[in-house]
């Protein structure tokens, strides 16, 4: 099984590394299906621009805040710095909303290559997956590449599966985090079943 993570190809997960994959509830069943990739932009484009508009807005109160808390004789000083690290922050952060945007446009096609068309149904369960009209057995079912996120956020990582690649005795499935409704759900369930380690 091949790994990748934030993109980059790396050594099989220790145990203690895949510990650390958080995959939320433990649910008996999960359904969602394909989605377009126009529609998946608009998700990534929406949460994108909250999670920028936030931390915008979170970071004009900080440094507002200091500046204005100053002491008198001192505000003189501390505007003009407060203001250019503001500057710098607002830039830093629409840098960083440009480049997810760019990220996603680029991993796109390739992701969907290996999807069925938009609208196919997926579902998961104790019986196996069902793709469409296709019904696969777990047993016939191999994890052919992982990919994960981490995603780290002041002192903590938080890793993700963004997306697996699966062997099927027919051709190949891909599901996908992002490009599926109900996505997330959906990878964790299937790296539940066949990656993650009997508890």
């Amino acid at each position: 099984m091949k790994v990748l993570v934030n993109g980059r190809e790396t050594l099989p997960l220790a145990a203690k590394r895949e510990r650390t994959i958080s995959l939320g509830a433990k649910p008996a069943e999960v359904a969602g299906e394909v989605i377009s990739q126009a529609q998946a932009s608009a998700a990534i484009t929406r949460a994108s621009r909250f999670f920028f508009y936030f931390m915008s807005g979170f970071c004009i109160l900080l440094i507002v805040g200091v500046a204005v808390m100053a002491d008198p004789p001192d505000r003189l000083y501390i505007f003009p710095f407060a203001l250019a690290v503001l500057v710098f922050v607002l830039w830093l952060l629409r840098w960083s909303y440009r480049r997810t945007q760019r990220r996603w446009l680029a991993q796109a096609p390739a992701r969907a290559a290996d999807l069925p068309p938009p609208g196919t149904a997926v579902r998961l369960d104790a019986a196996g997956l069902t793709m469409g009209d296709r019904a696969i057995a777990w047993p016939s079912l191999s994890v052919a590449r992982l990919e994960l996120l981490e995603v780290s956020g002041g002192d903590d990582t938080t890793v993700l599966v963004d997306r697996l690649l699966l062997d099927t005795p027919d051709a190949p499935v891909a599901l996908d985090r992002t490009l599926m409704k109900n996505g997330a759900a959906i990878v964790a369930y299937a790296y539940r079943r066949l990656c993650r380690p009997p508890q």
